[in-house]
């Protein structure tokens, strides 16, 4: 009986102590801060090995062959392979460009992070910002899936890009993200951009125009204390989402594609200037329930080569409609 007892004992102690290991295990591989804080020494350690080795020797190793690179103006650079074969036609002055910068922020949800950062421009002192999204591959390794603002290469040959993501079929989350973006250029389409931009992101948010600085809610909350009482047809900001990516947790997301963003000007006429977005929604409330609301924003430029159709075309909005 005593012999009984006490191997029964035994075996509940034991049992406790794997249970502990692999609880202690699951909350570590999936502690979202020990994650962000990896992410965000992985993209430090990227930012040294760019000032001391140049920024495309420092982008390679962390690209796969799905990586969007988009420059602060241009069309996006796909894949490790695409950068390679770019990078061996550039001068050999361009293929070293250094460049260090700093991580201001990061945050992580299961497979999918973002880091944004900044650096000085050369020769002077003015901040450029970028944003990278990571993904974590099978091998439990972050690759960069899109970067806005950092690789600067004059990559003129590079396609713009028009291939869309097809909902059907598509991940749920996928689809509520690409319904949440519809939702959010359409508000600012009807109530303009400030109060679309202030409605959809998330307290603590940032957006990052082209080359510009951060700014947060607060900022929009200013611009639609001006703009309540402009007269007049308002700039318009329309945009597209061609592809998307959700995290596994079901909490975090990705969208970027084409924007055109388009002003009215004297005697009917309009420009219309063009670029990438990408947004970085999170889902607040939890689990079961909330809204899907923008961490991040960010943007580049580029030129439309004759012949492309995004199909971005303005709406009724605040002031009027703008002539075509």
């Amino acid at each position: 009986m005593f012999e009984t007892t006490t191997v029964r004992i035994t075996l509940v102690l034991l049992a406790v102590l794997l249970c502990g290991c692999f609880l202690s295990a699951q909350q570590k591989t999936q502690d979202p801060d020990a994650e962000t804080m990896r992410l965000m020494e992985l993209d430090k350690g990227m930012a040294s090995a760019s000032a001391a080795t140049g920024v495309i020797a420092a982008l390679l190793p962390h690209l796969s062959e799905n990586s969007m690179l988009f420059p602060p103006e241009g069309h996006p650079i796909r894949g490790k392979t695409a950068l390679s074969l770019l990078a061996a036609q550039l001068p050999a002055d361009s293929k070293v460009q250094t460049l260090a910068w700093e991580t201001l922020n990061a945050a992580v949800s299961a497979d999918l992070g973002f880091t944004y950062c900044r650096y000085l421009k050369p020769d002077t002192k003015d901040y450029h910002y970028f944003a990278t999204i990571w993904r974590k591959q099978d091998s439990q390794i972050w690759k960069i899936h899109v970067s806005v603002g950092l690789l600067n290469l004059e990559a003129t040959s590079v396609p713009p890009l028009t291939d869309k993501i097809d909902p059907v079929g598509a991940d749920p989350v996928v689809k509520k993200l690409l319904e949440t973006e519809a939702a959010f250029c359409a508000y600012a389409g009807i109530h303009g951009i400030a109060a679309g931009f202030y409605n959809f992101m998330a307290e603590g948010g940032t957006a990052l125009g082209p080359g510009g600085s951060p700014v947060s809610r607060e900022f929009y909350a200013e611009r639609l204390k001006k703009h309540s009482a402009a007269n007049g047809p308002q700039p318009q900001l329309i945009w597209e989402a061609y592809q998307s990516i959700a995290a596994t947790s079901g909490q975090l997301g990705c969208n970027y594609g084409p924007y055109v963003f388009v002003v009215a000007q004297e005697g009917g006429k309009v420009s219309r200037s063009y670029g990438y977005f990408i947004t970085v929604w999170k889902k607040t409330g939890g689990q079961n329930g909330g809204e899907w609301r923008f961490v991040l924003d960010a943007g580049n430029r580029c030129t439309l080569p004759p012949g492309t159709v995004w199909n971005l075309e303005p709406k009724t909005g605040p002031g009027g409609k703008i002539n075509q």
